[in-house]
């Protein structure tokens, strides 16, 4: 059976020509950010059930992920996906997590979380960028890496970024330097200071969408604390029972949930009966597994069957 399914036997059509946030998308974006936590070899297979004809990995001090290409399907158009692993019990993505010392992103001198920072820095490569258009010949020398795979495809397929925790932080400020389609994040901490978030939230969001997915309680999107960092992105969020929510209502839900929270991390005292409505899920509503549940209730009846 395919990795990539949803509902028994069938896998939702990705259409690159929607705009706009679509379950359909977060469900793909989801499960490729849970696969990049899997070994390269099962990766790889699993991309090839689902019909992607190429894939690039990338692991460099710590930093994992996949760049992946799909020939499009049922007659749409071809997409490429680009997803960061998230942390893993690595003393590398730990110390990536606790270095919050601001650091430069690019040249243009926007700051963020450092350890996010060197963590995209370690696999980004070398590629002058997507937004050159001088016409004088232009060299650089450095180990090759995302970017140089990014700059294969010439800007003829739209680019989809993705990654939970740790690698949606990489995923974010990625899409700094180079602008995809659009960028779905699940589980994210904050990632950049004021200045970056800004621009990104305002002046990119018409020329980049960014979806960044939070499910119910999960206690990663509310670190590292807002003294200076901020989320990018629209806020989507997964209430407790699995609702779907947008925007203001989001926000609300996402404060009365975690009052909530707060009040059951001192439910031990409280009746059983009680305790286990209340019960705490801070950690556990960051697998990136509760994320991909939630979603597939949320997809829509369009599916096709052309699986390997």
């Amino acid at each position: 059976m395919s990795y990539f399914v949803a509902a028994g036997t069938s896998i939702p059509v990705f259409d690159p020509a929607k705009t706009g946030f679509a379950a359909e998308f977060a469900w793909w974006m989801a499960k490729c950010a849970a696969l990049a936590y899997e070994d390269k070899a099962f990766i790889a297979y699993a991309l090839e059930q689902a019909g992607f004809d190429e894939v690039t990995f990338f692991d460099t001090v710590g930093t994992q992920g996949y760049l992946t290409r799909h020939p499009g399907m049922a007659g749409k158009d071809a997409f490429a996906v680009l997803a960061f692993r998230g942390t893993e019990n690595d003393w590398t993505d730990i110390l990536s997590d606790l270095d919050f010392i601001k650091r430069k992103v690019s040249d243009k001198g926007y700051r963020a979380h450092g350890g996010f920072v060197m963590a995209l820095k370690n696999v980004w490569g070398t590629s002058f960028g997507p937004d050159w258009k001088g016409r004088i010949r232009v060299s650089w020398y450095g180990a090759p890496g995302v970017s140089d795979a990014i700059a294969r495809f010439k800007g003829e397929v739209p680019l989809y970024f993705t990654g939970h925790s740790l690698g949606a932080a990489i995923a974010t400020l990625a899409a700094h330097l180079w602008r995809p389609r659009a960028v779905y994040t699940f589980g994210s901490p904050r990632v950049a200071d004021t200045e970056l978030a800004d621009l990104m939230n305002g002046q990119m969001a018409s020329r980049c969408e960014i979806y960044r997915v939070v499910n119910s309680t999960d206690v990663v999107p509310r670190v590292p604390l807002p003294l200076g960092f901020k989320h990018i992105g629209n806020f989507v969020y997964f209430t407790r029972g699995g609702r779907l929510l947008i925007g203001r209502d989001a926000l609300l839900a996402a404060l009365l949930e975690m009052l909530r929270e707060m009040f059951g991390v001192f439910s031990r005292w409280l009746p059983y009966w009680l305790c286990r409505w209340i019960s705490p899920r801070l950690f556990t509503n960051h697998r990136i597994s509760e994320y991909v549940r939630k979603l597939e209730v949320e997809l829509p009846r369009t599916t096709t069957t052309n699986l390997k």
